[in-house]
């Protein structure tokens, strides 16, 4: 592995730890994504100071070359990590399914009750209306009706 290769490693390593530290300070990033990312970060951190570890599991598994092995890894790795946030992303989309589900209901709950207090409330009023009487209902002594007090 290249000299350069390594204080790249090293260096993006450091900046990874860097970042998702300050995230996590700064409630941006969960704890367990956080976690994953400072993972990856080390196991840069390992590949880049140590490479005679690359070395040999390049020799273990048949790599010419120990730099492509490095970049197998991460691509495992990154593939792994976004396959776990495809399961959450699933996971959250049932959820927030059934939570509108459960909203809806409790809006045609709201709705009815609404609806019912509004009803009750002209039945109530549709009572105190018969005890009004209307126009036509006002008659004099004769059986005719009363216009603003004149006559026919």
């Amino acid at each position: 592995m290249s000299l350069s290769l390594r204080i790249f490693l090293i260096v993006g390593a450091l900046c990874a730890l860097a970042f998702v530290g300050r995230k996590i300070r700064k409630a941006q990033l969960k704890l367990i994504d956080g976690f994953t990312w400072f993972i990856f970060a080390v196991l840069l951190l390992l590949m880049s100071l140590f490479p005679d570890i690359v070395y040999f599991f390049a020799r273990l598994v048949g790599i010419i070359s120990p730099a492509n092995l490095v970049f197998a890894v991460l691509i495992a790795v990154l593939l792994l990590i976004v396959f776990v946030q495809s399961i959450r992303i699933s996971q959250a989309e049932v959820k927030i399914g059934e939570l509108a589900e459960e909203v809806a209901l409790r809006d045609e709950r709201y709705n009815n009750l609404v609806q019912g207090d509004a009803a009750k409330n002209e039945t109530d009023a549709g009572a105190k209306r018969q005890d009004v009487k209307s126009p036509a209902d006002l008659t004099d002594q004769n059986g005719n009706g009363s216009r603003c007090g004149r006559g026919k």
